[in-house]
């Protein structure tokens, strides 16, 4: 069985913290195999209470390169997930858009925040229809709108754009 996570939805403070977590879980569980095959004869308890031993130390460093093992290999997994993943969402609902949709938004993408009147000039739209197309954008979260005068300020979303 293979288990299968969205890294994406993750920030990286979670990602470092699952894989801390995924390195001491390993290292727990790599403990207790090990010890049962280091010690056959005496418990991993009685190891742990008795000190520092040849043993444990070896025991130790075994189950300390198991769990580094494992961690690389999530590291590294997580590492190809993202580079595998499209730039960022707002590839994915361009194909969803219209074409008019579409040439918004790939101006305000190369002018990074523009005003509505500005978007008019450079497309030679009416006030109407570059206001009908903002007014479906916005609503669909793509993009968004600040009043500035008696105009709109007009730039991307951020959630979309990273």
């Amino acid at each position: 069985m293979v288990l299968h996570m969205d890294f994406s939805l993750m920030d990286g403070t979670s990602k470092a913290i699952f894989i801390i977590l995924v390195f001491i879980v390993t290292y727990i569980f790599a403990l207790i195999p090990l010890g049962m095959m280091l010690s056959p004869e005496t418990t991993l308890a009685y190891n742990m209470m008795n000190g520092d031993t040849p043993q444990l130390r070896l025991l130790n460093m075994l189950a300390v390169v198991v769990a580094l093992a494992v961690g690389f290999l999530v590291s590294y997994n997580i590492a190809l997930a993202q580079r595998d993943e499209p730039e960022h969402q707002l590839e994915i609902i361009k194909k969803a858009l219209s074409d008019d949709e579409r040439l918004i938004i790939e101006e305000v993408e190369r002018s990074g925040e523009i005003t509505q009147d500005s978007l008019r000039f450079r497309l030679d739209w009416s006030k109407a229809k570059v206001s009908t197309v903002l007014s479906n954008l916005d609503r669909m979260g793509v993009i968004q709108r600040e009043r500035m005068g008696k105009t709109y300020k007009v730039f991307l979303d951020s959630s979309r754009v990273s």
